[in-house]
């Protein structure tokens, strides 16, 4: 019974998998369902939780904003009764991205400084999803369309001093494109500033 219920989850993952990567945003919900009748029947969960997140994810890529924080508040709610604090760092993370997409910036803020926070003294650089100049580049970004342009000055002189030490001090300089996505967003930080401070050349740069 155990096994055939093992088979289901590997089954419905592949499929939500394949469906994701064509986009087919209603053929995922629909499995990562069928997948968390599996994981309820079989009680695990930590797979429950693994797929409200994934439900969040989906609902935020498909701009229902509000469905995704409620799945991300379910995930979060059984990460925290299991104690898994990478897990509930990664949460905190993805209601932030959602938070952003929606444009609300100051509850999107208030989810990655608890990333960061977390980050900090669980003395961790990274998640499974990101690095911590990542979330650094994102409070910079967040804190701006906030009108909290000191703050953002701040997150992202922190968030340079970080990437030049990795980037300067990576013993496989081919690895540098790891950070790829964090050395974007912090150039798009920096040209909003320029910007604002009415540095137009700089910006362009």
């Amino acid at each position: 019974e155990l096994g055939n219920e093992q088979l289901l989850t590997d089954a419905y993952r592949a499929v939500i998998m394949q469906a994701s990567y064509g986009g087919n945003r209603e053929i995922v919900n629909y499995f990562y369902e069928k997948d968390i009748e599996v994981a309820k029947r079989r009680g695990d969960r930590f797979e429950e939780a693994m797929v409200y997140n994934g439900l969040g994810y989906n609902h935020c890529a498909s701009e229902d904003y509000t469905n995704a924080n409620n799945y991300f508040n379910h995930a979060m709610k059984i990460f925290h009764q299991m104690g898994l604090s990478d897990y509930i760092i990664e949460t905190f993370y993805n209601m932030a991205i959602n938070c952003i997409m929606a444009a609300e910036y100051d509850n999107a803020t208030m989810y990655l400084e608890k990333t960061l926070y977390l980050l900090n003294i669980n003395k961790k650089n990274s998640l499974r999803v990101c690095n911590i100049s990542k979330v650094m580049g994102m409070i910079a970004l967040s804190t701006f369309y906030q009108g909290r342009v000191y703050s953002t000055k701040n997150y992202l002189m922190q968030d340079g001093q970080f990437l030049d030490y990795i980037t300067d001090n990576d013993a496989d300089r081919n690895n540098n494109y790891l950070w790829d996505d964090d050395l974007f967003l912090y150039h798009i930080c920096q040209a909003l500033l320029n910007n604002y401070n009415g540095e137009y050349e700089e910006a362009m740069e």
